[in-house]
């Protein structure tokens, strides 16, 4: 009897332990084709569903297309990578339109430039975030490809290398950063142009402190390391990539409240935080660069809310830059604010942010008047007040 008890209790629990795991496979395959079958219908996580082939007007809208989706793959390939001191970049990455080259001390942008001709070489270093990378334009029409070639037809009696070091989510402390970095390890620009705006009133300050882009991801990894060295520690983890979950969030399970509307006294945290940290590093990178014999200028990027459809973005942002551009002076500043006053969004942005090939190609134009106008690659003992 006993035994006879035995083996149906045995049979009893190999049988649910064997329905369990079957079900439980069953659910993770369904939830894995329901997902595998929306993101190719939705294009979910695609950065390609949000770009606006209108505003690449160098391209047909069908290659357009099909350029989009490269930065799909960058994406799908893990865009970015861990960088000591400045937190990240982009990866060295190859497509037809879309590449980033490996540099030093960070990955950088391809910059598409007139061949050299032996002339005097002068160094031209670009800083910023996403726009200035070029997010949403082939290598041809980011802004840095821009200005090369408008400065080669400026400058004919020099050779002008420029290079785009413009990173996604980078804000001025990081380009300084970077700035100095780059300086100290012996390397030498004759320009360095930092076009911000952006990114310095979407990063995030807590408790008087600032949080660049994926503070909360590399916190989540230290808290991980140390859960897994203690004893008796967490040593399973499940992705937030797990099908379960991931279809899940697709329903609305688990998804975050909608931001409240910005209110004034949030606007003007914003504004105090912006104003206090880009002018300090607006007047490092001036005395870094008068250390070390460079000319600096520093550029306010035009933003859509200036005159675009309030439904679309913040309209409180307009007032924050006015305020904020109020903190800065010195004939190195310039704001680019009203330079798309006139144009329509579709054909400026080539998505909620940032700009198509014409308008990379009108903000370059503006950068190059102004190098012009201001002798900035002038040698020193040519040059006129700054």
């Amino acid at each position: 009897m006993a035994s006879e008890r035995l083996k149906n209790g045995y049979q009893f629990v190999a049988t649910t332990w064997m329905t369990t795991s079957l079900l439980f496979a069953l659910v993770i395959g369904v939830c894995y084709l329901g997902m595998w079958f929306s993101d190719r219908k939705n294009e979910v996580g695609h950065y390609s569903a949000g770009f606006h082939a209108a505003a690449l007007h160098s391209l047909p809208a069908e290659d357009a297309h099909g350029f989009f989706k490269e930065f799909d793959q960058l994406g799908d390939d893990g865009t970015f990578e861990y960088q000591p001191w400045v937190g990240f970049s982009e990866r060295v990455f190859r497509s037809n339109r879309l590449n980033v080259d490996a540099g030093m001390p960070l990955p950088h942008r391809h910059t598409i430039a007139p061949l050299p001709t032996g002339k005097d070489k002068k160094v031209v270093w670009m800083f910023g975030g996403s726009t200035l990378f070029g997010w949403g334009v082939p290598d041809d029409q980011t802004i840095p490809s821009h200005v090369a070639r408008l400065l080669a037809v400026r400058f004919p009696d020099c050779d002008i290398e420029v290079v785009n070091h413009g990173h996604c989510f980078f804000y001025s402390s990081q380009e300084l950063l970077l700035f100095q970095l780059m300086l100290r390890a012996g390397q030498h620009c004759d320009v360095a142009i930092f076009l911000d705006g952006l990114n310095e009133i979407n990063a995030e300050h807590k408790e008087g402190r600032e949080q660049p882009a994926f503070t909360g991801r590399a916190a989540k990894a230290f808290r991980r390391e140390q859960e897994m060295s203690q004893p008796g520690g967490r040593h399973l983890f499940v992705s937030p990539q797990f099908p379960p979950f991931r279809l899940g969030r697709a329903l609305g399970l688990g998804k975050p409240p909608a931001e409240p509307e910005v209110t004034e006294a949030q606007m003007m945290e914003v504004v105090a935080n912006v104003a206090r940290v880009y002018p300090f590093n607006v007047d490092l990178a001036r005395r870094t660069a008068a250390m070390k014999g460079v000319r600096p200028l520093f550029l306010w990027q035009p933003t859509p809310e200036e005159y675009f459809d309030p439904g679309r973005h913040n309209p409180r942002r307009a007032d924050m830059n006015r305020r904020i551009l109020a903190t800065v002076k010195g004939d190195d500043f310039h704001s680019l604010l009203d330079l798309f006053k006139d144009e329509k969004f579709d054909g400026v942005y080539v998505d909620q942010w940032h700009y198509g090939d014409k308008a990379c190609q009108r903000v370059a134009e503006r950068i190059v008047e102004i190098v012009a106008n201001g002798d900035y690659l002038a040698s020193p003992k040519g040059r006129g007040s700054p």
